[in-house]
């Protein structure tokens, strides 16, 4: 709830991307001084204490409008809900950028040109910018392994076939049509609608 009237705040004066990097900076931080945030975190210490630690460290080096959130999270002793607080500005600033987050999981680390080739092709595949993380696990066989992969798996038969047919073989439509004997029609209509589901079902996983 607090992160989403936070970006409410920082969207109507055009700060959003600004204060998303500086959530994200300071998240990092507390959740790397467990020491820190324990201290900020305890009810024996007055609030007005706690958050003159807060201003202390962190006036000048963040907008103001990340230090009072801070300050008020730390006198509703909820400190250790900023990375929340800061995953929901997150999902609400995607939503209005029209931002897609995607995770690649692979057995290996993937070169920077690969990483470039599967960003540009789920962005083709999308139409949305995509955020893409990726991550190494060894128990990965067969190259890597998509969140997206999973969505298109979730389609109905008929979208899935001319989903994979198009976005992970590239196959142009009227060859889709040929191979599968259907109208060139309804092979567009099938890639649209598969499109709309994709992007529905990455939109609200978390």
């Amino acid at each position: 709830m607090y992160g989403g009237s936070l970006y409410d705040l920082a969207a109507e004066e055009g700060l959003d991307e600004r204060i998303l990097g500086e959530l994200d900076g300071v998240t990092a931080l507390l959740n790397g001084d467990a020491e820190y945030l324990h201290l900020l975190s305890i009810p024996s210490i007055p609030k007005k204490e706690r958050c003159a630690l807060l201003d202390e460290a962190f006036r000048g080096q963040v907008h103001l409008y990340v230090l009072n959130f801070m300050k008020l999270l730390c006198e509703k002793g909820a400190l250790r809900e900023l990375p929340g607080c800061a995953r929901a500005y997150r999902l609400r600033y995607n939503e209005a950028h029209g931002i897609l987050e995607a995770t690649a999981v692979s057995a290996v680390p993937l070169t920077a040109e690969q990483t470039g080739r599967l960003h540009e092709k789920l962005e083709k595949l999308t139409g949305k910018t995509i955020d893409l993380k990726t991550k190494v696990d060894p128990a990965v066989l067969g190259g890597i392994r998509l969140d997206i992969e999973q969505a298109v798996r979730k389609l109905p038969e008929e979208l899935r076939e001319v989903a994979i047919l198009s976005f992970f073989q590239e196959l142009k439509q009227r060859e889709i049509a040929e191979l599968l004997q259907i109208k060139l029609s309804l092979v567009k209509y099938r890639i649209g609608r598969a499109k709309e589901l994709l992007i529905k079902e990455l939109e609200v996983e978390e």
